[in-house]
């Protein structure tokens, strides 16, 4: 029943649209409805002249089916593309801030950027572009940036990759420029600043929305506390958390701040748990069966902060009898410092990441061995 099957699934194909297309393509593990779908897309971007996309979706087919009678199909007509696909030479840009207080940040991303670079070289389109990167340093300066800017337009490069800590003043630049450019900043509205504005980082949104996903749907978890430092960075994060919690059914039933730079928490835990479940706590007095009890009533408790101050307070929180429950973060507790600070006290703490080295999805592995081999270093 197979070729009936295909002639049947080739119908429905025809029917859909492009972006249909790509959807089902993208979803679908690799088979023969996959590869059928790969192929009827390649001869749509035939018929239309988008020689590079048909020239990517078949290097899609051959990477996973080199030897089905679709990619044979179209191996033919591909042929036909050399001619016309010959190498072109294309300028792309790169702005970072490789000196200055930011470096570091600078120097990781031109890293991951350097291994695309190579990555795609490597690949069936790549053989067919030259491809040159012009970096500008940023310095984390506006007036660095400005000029940067200028000098990428001048080198005429087809889209920028970058723009970090002055990423408001580089995209305002590159819209009025109209270079399109895909910024790597957490902050809020840059997209929206115009239609040359994308981009490619994870957002305050997107940790909370992960972070409350998990602890409601997979933990069940339904009351929560916050804990947070009293500045912009506290402020947004404590906004975000009690409103996905409240969005998603849940109940916040304390929230907290502090004066940054605090090390002792005894203050801020005892107005979330109360005095009296603090002073017992230091007393260590044992509860009489009749006397009225200070248990906390929280399942999970957030605390916006870096992982150095994190650490200070898990232990804290315990001394003080908060315990046998979670403790939420944000990605800034994704630092070695927190379990060497902090040690079994940070157990059962949750915090979103874009990144995690130890996943055991092929791709990050093959990133990971990938990047080993050209730097010979582990990315960050």
């Amino acid at each position: 029943q197979q070729a009936a099957m295909a002639e049947k699934m080739t119908v429905l194909i025809h029917q859909a649209d492009v972006a249909t297309q790509r959807g089902l393509v993208d979803c679908l593990e690799p088979g023969a409805p996959r590869n059928l779908l790969q192929y009827h897309l390649v001869l749509r971007y035939l018929k239309v002249g988008e020689d590079a996309l048909a020239l990517e979706t078949f290097s899609a087919l051959i990477d996973v089916a080199p030897d089905s009678p679709e990619a044979e199909a179209v191996r033919v007509q591909l042929a036909q593309l050399e001619g016309r696909l010959a190498a072109k030479a294309v300028s792309m840009g790169c702005l970072l801030p490789l000196s200055g207080p930011y470096q570091a940040f600078g120097q990781q991303a031109l890293a991951g950027i350097e291994y695309a670079l190579l990555a795609l070289e490597r690949s069936q389109l790549g053989r067919r572009l030259d491809i040159k990167l012009v970096v500008q340093d940023t310095a984390g300066d506006i007036a660095y940036t400005v000029a940067a800017v200028q000098a990428l337009a001048r080198a005429g490069v087809v889209a920028v990759v970058g723009a970090m800590v002055t990423a408001e003043e580089a995209c305002r630049e590159m819209q009025a420029a109209q270079i399109p450019v895909i910024a790597l900043t957490q902050r809020e509205g840059i997209p929206q600043m115009g239609d040359y504005i994308f981009r490619n980082f994870i957002i305050p949104q997107h940790q909370i929305d992960a972070l409350v996903d998990y602890a409601m749907t997979d933990l069940g978890l339904t009351r929560f506390a916050i804990l947070y430092p009293e500045e912009a960075y506290g402020d947004l994060y404590a906004e975000l958390f009690w409103e996905a919690v409240k969005q998603r059914g849940g109940a916040v039933v304390g929230a907290v701040g502090y004066a940054t730079g605090t090390t002792d928490f005894r203050a801020a835990i005892a107005r979330l748990v109360g005095d009296e479940h603090v002073r017992q706590a230091i007393s260590r007095e044992p509860k009489e069966e009749t006397e009225e009890a200070f248990a906390v009533d929280f399942e999970a408790l957030f605390i916006p902060e870096a992982a150095e101050t994190a650490a200070l307070i898990l232990p804290q929180l315990a001394y003080y009898d908060v315990k046998e429950l979670y403790t939420l973060g944000t990605h800034l507790w994704h630092s070695p410092k927190l379990i060497e600070m902090a040690g079994r006290y940070g157990r059962n703490s949750l915090f979103p990441s874009a990144f995690f080295s130890g996943s055991s999805s092929p791709m990050v592995q093959a990133f990971i061995s990938g990047f080993e081999r050209e730097f010979g270093r582990t990315p960050g």
